[in-house]
């Protein structure tokens, strides 16, 4: 029953980054801009966690040297996809930048068939095929158009590729050590890479301190730590394709909560879009290949 964990481990990690999004959305109207959103989210998320892994584990924090320059780069990539994401939010809409940065499992379906030899079964592509198509229409309702600036399109495109490939490498690596002990390197090592851009004490200054600071807590504790902990944790046990789509739950969390709290209207093309994203999900889960696996796990 491993692989049902790790399927609820991944979609509560995107009903939370859903949340995450319209938060976003409302700190940017608040002036702050994506750059600084990131530093905040980085450091602030690094310091939660090596306080609780100091707490929890004691001295059995540290991993081998030989691994530092894999976590370093799961670190690097992991900014970059919070920024890229987060600059799409502010060029476009939260639920075409969540549509744009969930094109990831086509990247990750191709990958697996052909750089890692997995087999392309009928499941996984129905399973996709849905996902993609309802994220589709809730990103463009019934106007059929998405709502995207060039820059913003670019944007989220680089967001998917890297999001597909910080998923890939942390595969492997929470495979081998504690899925919260790689976030905390990957965060520490994320934050670091980012402060040179962008300095903590940049970061946090007087314009920061005017927007609202549960929005930030929400993003720095519900919005990084919790979910991305919860999707490292389900990685050990789902392939990274079916981890993303079943992720791809988040433009439905992203909708309903701007609908709710930012006004971005739904029509009825949008909870189309939003049952068939589900019964994507849905469809990854039963089959043959579910049922080979869970017989596996037995």
């Amino acid at each position: 029953m491993k692989s049902y964990n790790g399927y609820i481990m991944a979609a509560s990690a995107a009903f939370l980054w859903g949340l995450n999004a319209t938060v976003a959305k409302s700190l940017f109207h608040q002036a702050i801009d994506p750059g600084r959103l990131v530093e905040i989210r980085l450091t602030g998320s690094f310091v939660l966690l090596a306080i609780g892994l100091w707490v929890w584990r004691r001295h059995d924090v540290w991993l081998p040297r030989a691994s530092l320059p894999m976590m370093a780069l799961i670190g690097v990539n992991l900014a970059l996809v919070q920024f890229t994401y987060f600059f799409t939010i502010s060029l476009t809409d939260v639920a075409t930048a969540v549509f744009l940065q969930y094109l990831s499992p086509v990247f990750l379906v191709i990958w697996e068939w052909l750089g890692e030899h997995e087999p392309l079964t009928w499941q996984k592509i129905v399973a996709l095929v849905l996902a993609m198509s309802g994220s589709y229409l809730l990103v463009t309702g019934e106007g059929g158009r998405l709502a995207v600036t060039p820059l913003g399109l670019v944007v989220g495109l680089l967001s998917a590729v890297i999001f597909g490939a910080y998923t890939l490498l942390t595969r492997h690596q929470v495979g081998r050590y504690d899925s919260w002990l790689v976030l905390g390197y990957a965060m520490g090592f994320g934050a670091l890479a980012w402060s040179i851009g962008t300095p903590p004490w940049v970061a946090y200054t007087a314009s920061v301190l005017r927007v609202s600071w549960l929005g930030l807590l929400y993003v720095v504790v519900g919005g990084t730590v919790v979910p991305f902990g919860l999707f490292f944790m389900g990685l050990r046990y789902l392939p990274p394709s079916a981890a993303t789509i079943t992720a791809m739950l988040e433009p439905v969390v992203a909708a309903v909560s701007a609908q709710s709290f930012l006004g971005e209207t739904q029509s009825l093309a949008h909870w189309v879009g939003a049952g068939l994203i589900l019964l994507g999900i849905v469809s990854l889960q039963l089959g043959p290949a579910a049922a080979a696996s869970a017989g596996e796990e037995a």
